[in-house]
């Protein structure tokens, strides 16, 4: 069932995605019905040495501002007049 996707697979696992996360994104969007296990199997065969890492960037402070859209998010909404 991984074979299909197999390139899909690798280009999601090179550009840093976990096993884990590709396994979910196959479901979703490729409507998979295979197991994590298989998904998990076919990348140890790909012969990746590593996936592409993520590295955290350092700004100067007042440079850039971030938001956290967490579970605490509400929009504000403006009622009556």
């Amino acid at each position: 069932q991984c074979e299909r996707h197999r390139d899909c697979i690798k280009e999601w696992y090179e550009s840093g995605l976990s096993i884990e996360r590709i396994y979910q994104d196959l479901k979703i969007i490729h409507a998979f019905t295979g197991s994590y296990h298989s998904v998990r199997r076919l990348v140890k065969t790909l012969q990746i040495d590593d996936p592409v890492r993520v590295y955290r960037m350092e700004c100067e402070p007042g440079q850039e501002a971030q938001i956290d859209y967490g579970t605490l998010y509400r929009p504000l909404v403006k009622t009556g007049g």
